[in-house]
């Protein structure tokens, strides 16, 4: 005679429980998307664009700050920003990443307005609506369907205040520094 009654189905049971176990107790849900190293190099290239930029209007006279000297940093900017948010998209989980991303676009959108002369205060729900909509204006002209404040043509000789550069480097150094953080504790999860 057995010393212990048998269930039915109990190996099942316990093959199940332990199975449960592996799955859930020993792997943490991830919350957040996997590390990318791809991601992660992307958006130090781009940071080092950004600083490259700030840098190069601190030490120009105002004739070489203008817009139209610039315009193919915003148009590389714009490319390169794109990319890194459909690279971030694609993967599961990330939607922090992309946060961040739209966050620097939208930056990236002002400072090209302000470069311009095509706003003179913060963005407007509005304009930032304009913005998410069209994305960044690169052209010479201040256009209302991407967040300028009035339509205000062949504006490629406005230049950019050097005064302006340190608040707005700071502003876009935070979100890099953020994607940055948070690609390197995937890195390390």
């Amino acid at each position: 005679m057995s010393r212990h009654p048998k269930i039915p189905g109990s190996k099942k049971y316990v093959f199940l429980l332990c199975f449960t176990y592996l799955i859930f107790g020993c792997a943490s849900p991830k919350l957040v998307a996997q590390y990318d190293e791809a991601l992660d190099q992307g958006t130090l290239s781009l940071h080092k664009k950004f600083e490259h930029f700030f840098v190069s209007l601190q030490a120009t006279p105002p004739e070489t700050r203008q817009y139209k000297h610039h315009q193919k940093f915003y148009q590389e900017a714009v490319v390169e920003l794109n990319s890194l948010k459909l690279r971030a998209s694609a993967i599961r989980k990330n939607s922090l990443t992309i946060e961040q991303f739209e966050l620097i676009e939208e930056n990236l959108a002002f400072l090209t307005l302000l470069h311009k002369g095509c706003v003179t205060a913060a963005l407007s729900n509005e304009q930032k609506q304009a913005i998410h909509t069209n994305g960044v204006d690169t052209s010479y002209h201040c256009l209302p369907e991407f967040g300028a404040s009035e339509a205000i043509r062949n504006r490629e000789n406005r230049a950019l205040n050097p005064l302006l550069a340190k608040p707005i480097r700071d502003m876009f150094d935070q979100t890099f520094r953020s994607i940055m953080t948070l690609e390197l504790a995937k890195k390390h999860h």
